[in-house]
Formats: C-alpha cells, sequence, structure tokens
C-alpha cells in the first residue's frame, strides 16, 4: 500500500513537472500519458492492497462485515473519483496566486495527499501481527465452526479502528490525486 502511493505521489508530481521540460507536442502527449499511467498504477496497487487487507482481515472473520467493509472501501473510492475532478479545478484556480502556478498547484497537491498517508500505512501495517500458522486439521475445524465454545479474537484487534479506516482513506486519496 505505502509503495503504491508513492508511486502514485510520483505519477502526479512528474505530469505537473513535464510540461516546464518539454516544448514538443508529441513528447509532451507521449510523456503525459506515460506518467498518468504511472499515477493509476500507483493507484491499482494501493487500492488492490487495500482490498486484500481487507479480505483478509478481521472484517473477512466476522459474517455480514465483509460486504460493509468492501462495499465502503468502493463508495469512497467513487466520492474520491467525483471529489478529485472539483478540487482539482479549485486548486487549478488558486494556483496562480502560488509559487507553483496554476497548473503544477494541483499536482503538488495531488502528490502531498498520498505521501501523507505513507506514514499511517506503515504504522499500520508494521503493528499488524503476522497470521499465527495453523494446522490443517485446526483450519478445517475452524471453517466448520468447531474449536469448542468460545471464538478467539484475531490479534489485529489492538489496532482495529485505524486498520478498518486506513483502506477507504487510502481509496478517497488515491482516487482524489
Amino acid at each position: 500500500i505505502p509503495g503504491g502511493l508513492c508511486v502514485t505521489a510520483l505519477g502526479s508530481l512528474l505530469f505537473g513537472l513535464l510540461p516546464s521540460f518539454v516544448s514538443s507536442p508529441l513528447a509532451l502527449s507521449v510523456g503525459l500519458l506515460s506518467f498518468r499511467c504511472l499515477g493509476g498504477l500507483g493507484a491499482a496497487v494501493s487500492e488492490s492492497g487495500c482490498l486484500t487487507l481487507i479480505s483478509t482481515g478481521e472484517a473477512a472473520e466476522e459474517e455480514g462485515r465483509l460486504g460493509v467493509a468492501l462495499s465502503s472501501v468502493e463508495v469512497c473510492t467513487g466520492v474520491g473519483a467525483a471529489a478529485g475532478t472539483a478540487l482539482g479545478g479549485l486548486l487549478f484556480s488558486l494556483g496562480g496566486a502560488t509559487p507553483f502556478g496554476e497548473f503544477l498547484f494541483p499536482f503538488v497537491v495531488g502528490a502531498a495527499l498520498p505521501l501523507s498517508l505513507v506514514p499511517l500505512c506503515w504504522h499500520a501495517l508494521k503493528t499488524r501481527p503476522p497470521p499465527a500458522p495453523q494446522s490443517a486439521s485446526a483450519a478445517a475445524e475452524a471453517a466448520v465452526g468447531g474449536g469448542g465454545g468460545g471464538r478467539r479474537r484475531s490479534p489485529l484487534c489492538q489496532r482495529r479502528e485505524l486498520l478498518l479506516r486506513l483502506p477507504t482513506a487510502v481509496s478517497v486519496v488515491a482516487c482524489a490525486a
């Protein structure tokens, strides 16, 4: 997830900087398309990581919560995509008053947003313990609801709130950028 956010930020920043360095229309078109593809690749990597985090985390362990968690990420992705367009237009109009200029300013902000989530991602993912190895018989017994009585909670509960909100935040920022 952090790597995807960094690639998204790099693509956005390079997209904004390219017109300052290239004057040929063909080279500019190819460069802009390439850097936009790079940003999209980074967003796809971070989105895939978020969906994997949700589908293998605590939400997958509790019945009914996986669908709610996945749908909340998809709603936030749509909101981020819609808000990103409006925010980009606003930043473009405000960019003339900044040292970056009208064209570059939205892309600097678009690069700063995903980069601002990288420390949060590192913290959340660093504190997530790896899954404990399980024997095949114990896994089968847990899958059919056995295991004798009480349901054991995942160690993920320690950082539950942070991990539940991380994928939605990453989705909004990646789509807005």
